[in-house]
């Protein structure tokens, strides 16, 4: 089977196993044979994230009780339960990601609009953002490369940009201005290997992509 030039090896993989003649795509008694290697129980409400640490050793989980959990896989695939983090959130929790250069650290986005911050090591928990209004931010993405920048949607339309470099942690800023007509965000990623572009996800019909290097 020949791949095009310049195919990463993800895309090798699944050409390999789920292309034509590929081992899986002929024998998918394979796939009726696997079977759940683990329940992890123990939060009372559901689960709307997950997210690894970058040497898949961690998985934490957000819920709509308001507490982050953490898995540990260090020496297993079944998992056990690490802790259960206190947050200050009072609305169900949409994300929670470990900050890439400073694993201890936990942000989480959620319901109640807040943006949290909460360590592995355990520790008073504390908001890095309370908005001034009722409102939701969702998900949350990190700079490539900086990896202490972070972008976080709001449903008032705004992305705001959160910088940890700052020891105070207060630097914040708008990525972007509310569209027009208003429409909340639900999302946002930042382009691979690049710590400018970013899209946005919103509760309209269309994809937004901006440029930190040309302001709003």
């Amino acid at each position: 089977h020949i791949v095009p030039m310049g195919a990463g090896v993800h895309e090798m993989l699944a050409r390999r196993e789920v292309g034509r003649g590929a081992s899986l795509r002929k024998h998918d008694v394979w796939a009726r044979r696997y079977e759940c290697s683990a329940v992890l129980a123990h939060h009372q409400g559901c689960v709307n994230s997950l997210s690894w640490s970058a040497d898949g050793r961690t998985l934490l989980s957000g819920s709509d009780d308001r507490l982050v959990g953490v898995w540990s896989f260090a020496s297993s695939w079944e998992g056990q339960l690490r802790a259960m983090l206190r947050t200050r959130h009072v609305g169900n929790i949409f994300d929670a990601q470990q900050c890439p250069f400073e694993p201890d650290l936990v942000l989480t986005s959620a319901a109640d609009g807040r943006v949290g911050l909460t360590h592995l090591a355990g520790g008073e928990p504390s908001l890095l953002f309370e908005p001034s209004t009722h409102g939701v931010s969702s998900k949350l993405d990190f700079q490539p490369g900086a990896s202490r920048v972070v972008l976080v949607p709001f449903k008032d339309g705004l992305v705001r940009l959160f910088d940890l470099r700052d020891p105070a942690r207060t630097v914040m800023k708008h990525a972007t201005k509310p569209p027009h007509p208003p429409s909340g965000a639900n999302d946002v990623k930042f382009r691979p290997f690049s710590t400018a572009q970013f899209a946005v996800a919103s509760d309209d019909v269309v994809l937004r992509v901006y440029d930190l290097r040309y302001p709003q």
